[in-house]
């Protein structure tokens, strides 16, 4: 800020640096928000099949605990007298959790396959929105470069007139 008889006024470059981004437009503009609502969707379907993951191994971790009680129950039947009939059913049931556990298995294998791809595809979107950006950035650069020129060579003539209206 410029403090000019208790009056402030904003630096001249703050303004030239907001009236050259005023003035600047990027023509690829809509093709940038498209990069990034895409990249935006990726990021939003990667984190859903990040919590699926975790959903996925909670339920196998489930049915390895109830494996597990039931194991145990089967061992502690074991010390007391029991039917042939409870030995059957027991193995049965632990069959059942045994195939349940193959099968969850298999579909956390399944999911993170699926996150993988989703994790590819993330990173290739970043990847196409850091392009743009990079894009922007140097025509932005090349523009303010421009506009600098430019204001020197008016400054430049501005110099020369006054120097010459001073001298007649």
């Amino acid at each position: 800020m410029i403090r000019l008889n208790r009056i402030y006024l904003p630096s001249l470059s703050r303004v030239s640096e907001s009236l050259t981004d005023a003035m600047f437009t990027f023509k690829f503009e809509s093709s940038l928000n498209y990069r990034k609502a895409v990249e935006e969707n990726k990021l939003v379907a990667f984190s859903a099949g990040k919590k699926r993951i975790e959903r996925e191994k909670e339920l196998l971790e489930g049915i390895q605990r109830e494996q597990l009680i039931i194991m145990k129950q089967f061992k502690d039947m074991q010390e007391q007298p029991f039917h042939s009939s409870d030995v059957a059913l027991y193995l049965a049931y632990i069959a059942l959790f045994k195939e349940k556990e193959t099968l969850q298995r298999e579909i956390v294998k399944k999911v993170n396959r699926e996150v993988e791809i989703l994790r590819k595809e993330l990173l290739e979107a970043v990847k196409n929105r850091k392009i743009m950006d990079n894009l922007k950035e140097r025509q932005l650069k090349e523009f303010n470069e421009n506009i600098a020129v430019y204001e020197r060579k008016n400054a430049d003539e501005t110099a020369v007139l006054s120097y010459v209206r001073n001298k007649l």
